[in-house]
């Protein structure tokens, strides 16, 4: 790599033999290698020393040095110059300017052009050769230009002093886009240089570069550069006044005087910690906050700046605390590493150091901690988290506050790393008493964030923790979706399946509402079996019911339901639309109330409205088996409505039991008694009817019960199952009923007998019926067979038609 140089070049009057381009007048005497004919121009036309000519020409004693620095077209060019008298043919007017240029800003930097100044290589003299050599460097520079130097001058000086907030404030309106130049007068050049160098040590050096300025200038007030130095000697009308009116300013420095603009924020705050610190700390804290100002809000970034680069004595102030965490948040958001890597530890020590207060938001350390973590700055993590548990275990409302923004993070998988196993364990400690502490309502939140925190605390040092979470979830179901990201899930999961089956069993509505809407049904598994040893096993029961085909209902309903309790019969009953023909939720009701001999009230008053509803739109074989389950010896709990229902059911039960064993007796009393029953009643009985109506010997009071209700479907099927098994007494029956039946039950008779007499299937069922009729019913039975011997073609081509028909259906 070539050596950093600075190209120099010579401008003055010379002769043909000594310019560089071997021409007479004004031209350049030497030069270094590396200018070219642009370097020329850029001098010549800008930066050369310029002769008073309102001063003795021919005493150039008199007139003043000058400086100039300017950027053109990336190139950074520096100026010497003075008056040297008479030319070489005897006019006044003759000067020399030497300038240096480079095109790297590493030449100048960390340096400002201002203190170039007082570099020892200026020389302002006329050579000998055309060629001179570069400078080399770093340049060196005079002490009274060094930084602590420049501080000395004002704070060591009153009125400097008190003036330094306010030509800070000149500076930056001298950068700013609606510039307002700034001029600096006094006879000594060095002194109003000296004040420009130490207005460009507050600026960053990318900007010092591109500041332009010019000590002396013919005409300061018109001079197109922002910093010019004015003489007094030259510019003597220069004033106060005068620079306010032409919206300028002006530092005097000999009468010690100048103009006052509102002294800046920025600027006062720079001036004092440059006044009250060492002041290299103090311009490393400016250039930092003005780094950090592009990353977070200015004012915030310049009291992080002083967190990181000033030394903090006593308590850290919470201003200071809030700055650091809002640094070390946008920082890493913003992947910033170097200056983490320089000044995070430094400002993570005001984090630690701070005394949290219960009126402090805690939320904003929370947010650094996760950009720390993300940003790959594991120990600046660490400390982050041990303040935010040490913070949340000291005051328990911050606790609750950490853990409820963590929400903002849930599923994001987030997971600390550690990288010092002493400190994880310390960590692991604190997040247990955090926990055992924190809020119910807090807690889901708060289990997220220790499963984030990844301290490896275990399982035992949580039980409290986890018992208080399984309790809270048990009444908000809705935590489901949040449980994913929890410490110690499963043992959650395994503790909430107790505390859900204990609210359900106390019938905490909130809990049976869950469970019935289907807010636990994640919990059943997919093989699900019933296992009466967990408690929760009944209940999560309930919902595989619930989805269970209408096939597989009733078993597993046996198989629940004697171990649920009463009141439960909701949640295992399929009674969701009441329907009167719901046969299969019918018998469910029924098996509910065969196994339970306790009714509840919900339950005995749900069974009167259905009973009720049963007898006002007819009562059937389902509404005997309610009655006959509901009549159990041991019952309890019916209501008043449901207890005469009974009792009248029994007294009914009674009657037929004895029509049962009087079957052949031609005046049956307990048949005739029947028959006074309202029809309702009766119509619970209607296979019984149709079988008095078959059998019994008394035919006036059967008949007379056949015609209060209407039982030809009971006939029909108890008939039909009768003969086809070869019983010789419904043969009889039949036969009787052909003779004294009303006209439809004769039609239902006639369609039975000619079932079995017709079809092949039954003749042995025929056979039977033949050999076992008693002798004074076969004339009636002669009499039926002449009559269906006639039709038997007839009804063959019809039967087989409509099994063709059946058999083709749809072709």
């Amino acid at each position: 790599m070539a050596e950093a140089m600075f190209d120099v070049l010579i401008y003055t009057d010379c002769s043909a033999e000594e310019s560089v381009n071997g021409r007479t007048g004004f031209q350049f005497m030497a030069e270094s290698a590396g200018v070219s004919p642009s370097d020329e121009e850029v001098v010549r036309t800008g930066l050369l020393h310029f002769v008073p000519m309102s001063v003795e020409l021919d005493r150039p004693e008199l007139h003043p040095a000058t400086c100039s620095y300017r950027e053109q077209g990336g190139r950074f060019y520096m100026s010497r110059g003075r008056s040297l008298g008479k030319t070489l043919t005897g006019r006044t007017g003759n000067q020399l300017t030497q300038a240096i240029v480079s095109s790297n800003a590493a030449d100048l930097l960390p340096l400002r052009p201002a203190q170039l100044y007082s570099c020892p290589h200026w020389r302002l003299e006329r050579v000998k050769s055309t060629t001179t050599e570069q400078w080399q460097t770093p340049l060196e520079i005079a002490p009274a230009f060094e930084t602590g130097a420049l501080h000395a001058m004002v704070s060591e000086d009153p009125w400097a002093k008190s003036l330094l907030p306010t030509f800070l404030t000149m500076v930056e309106q001298v950068l700013a886009d609606n510039r307002t130049k700034l001029i600096i007068k006094h006879p000594d050049q060095t002194l109003v240089m000296r004040w420009i160098a130490l207005g460009s040590i507050f600026v960053d050096g990318s900007t010092a570069l591109h500041l332009g300025f010019r000590v002396y200038s013919a005409d300061p007030t018109a001079d197109p550069l922002s910093i010019v130095g004015a003489h007094p000697r030259l510019s003597p009308n220069i004033t106060v006044a005068e620079a306010e009116s032409n919206n300028q300013n002006l530092v005097d420095l000999e009468t010690r005087e100048a103009t006052t603009p509102s002294a800046s924020p920025t600027a006062t705050r720079h001036a004092a910690w440059f006044l009250e610190y060492d002041p290299y700390a103090a311009l490393e804290a400016i250039e930092v906050s003005r780094r950090w100002g592009q990353v977070i809000n200015p004012n915030v970034a310049a009291a992080a700046a002083a967190v990181a680069c000033f030394p903090q004595a006593g308590v850290v102030p919470a201003d200071s605390q809030q700055a650091a965490v809002a640094a070390l948040s946008g920082l890493a958001g913003q992947g910033h590493d170097d200056e983490l890597e320089a000044y995070g530890e430094s400002l993570m020590d005001a984090v630690v150091g701070y005394r949290a207060q219960a009126e402090d938001d805690i939320r904003p350390l929370a947010e650094a901690l996760w950009a720390l973590s993300r940003a790959g700055q594991s120990e600046l993590a660490e400390a982050a988290a041990l303040t935010l548990l040490e913070w949340a275990v000291k005051v328990p409302l911050a606790g609750d506050a950490w853990a409820n923004a963590h929400e903002a993070y849930e599923g994001n998988d987030l997971s600390l790393a550690w990288t010092n196993g002493d400190t994880r364990d310390h960590a692991a400690g604190l997040l247990g008493t955090y926990l055992n502490q924190v809020s119910d309502s807090a807690l889901p939140a708060a289990f997220s964030l220790a499963c984030a925190l990844n301290t490896g605390v275990g399982a035992d040092a949580l039980h409290p923790s986890v018992q208080r979470l399984a309790r809270y979830w048990a009444s908000h179901p809705e935590l489901k979706h949040r449980a994913r990201s929890w410490l110690h899930r499963d043992l959650v999961i395994e503790q909430l399946a107790y505390d859900l089956a204990g609210a359900l069993d106390a019938q905490n509505q909130s809990a049976i509402t869950a469970l019935s809407t289907g807010q636990w049904d994640w919990l059943v598994p997919l093989s699900w079996r019933f296992n009466p040893q967990h408690p929760i096993s009944l209940w999560l029961g309930s919902r595989a019911l619930a989805k269970a085909p209408v096939g597989d209902r009733a078993s597993l309903l046996a198989e629940l339901s004697p171990t649920a309790p009463v009141w439960a019969w909701r949640l295992f009953l399929n009674t969701a639309d009441d329907n009167a023909d719901d046969n299969s939720g019918f018998r469910e009701l029924i098996r509910w109330v065969v196994d339970h001999p306790r009714l509840d009230d919900s339950l005995a008053r749900y069974l009167d409205a259905i009973l009720s509803r049963e007898f006002s739109n007819n009562p059937s074989g389902r509404t005997r088996e309610l009655l006959t389950a509901l009549a159990e010896p041991g019952r309890t709990g019916l209501t008043s409505t449901l207890d005469n229902l009974v009792h009248r059911h029994i007294q009914l039960a009674q009657l037929w039991s004895e029509v049962g064993s009087t079957v052949d007796n031609p005046r049956n009393a307990a048949l005739r008694e029947l028959s006074t029953w309202p029809s309702e009643w009766l119509s619970l009985y209607r296979p019984s009817i149709a079988a008095a109506l078959i059998d019994c010997a008394d035919r006036e009071a059967a008949l007379a019960l056949a015609r209060q209700v209407r039982i030809g479907t009971s006939l029909d099927n108890s008939l039909s199952v009768r003969l086809q098994s070869g019983e010789p007494a419904a043969l009889v029956g039949a036969l009787r009923l052909l003779a004294d039946g009303k006209p439809e039950h004769r039609k239902i008779v006639n369609r039975c007998l000619l079932e079995v007499w017709d079809l092949p299937a039954h003749e042995m069922a025929r056979e039977q019926l033949q050999a076992g009729l008693p002798a004074k019913w076969k004339p009636n039975l002669a009499d039926f067979e002449k009559i269906q011997s006639k039709g038997k073609v007839a009804r063959d081509i019809v039967r087989g038609a409509r099994s063709f028909l059946d058999r083709t259906r749809g072709d």
